[in-house]
């Protein structure tokens, strides 16, 4: 169980290292003024940076949600233990 938790741990460890770098992307290209093509680039590597950090919360979500049907399937597993 203990190697689980750590597993989890680092794995959002790394995923919020991954966001960090992105946002630190983010407000390095906001220091100087743009062109309207440059606007535009900018607004598409945006929306791929909302697209990138919108899919990692949908696994984080997917991720607490398995995390708790284990642990309540541990719960009535050790309920059903303790009956017997």
């Amino acid at each position: 169980m203990n190697k689980r938790k750590q597993k989890h741990q680092e794995v959002a460890e790394q995923q919020q290292k991954e966001e960090q770098m992105l946002l630190a992307e983010d407000s390095f290209d906001r220091v100087e003024p743009k062109s309207s093509d440059q606007q535009a680039e900018e607004i598409e590597r945006l929306r791929n940076i909302n697209r990138k950090l919108r899919r990692k919360y949908q696994e984080a979500e997917q991720e607490i949600k398995q995390l708790a049907k284990e642990q309540s399937s541990n719960k009535d597993e050790l309920l059903d233990i303790v009956r017997t």
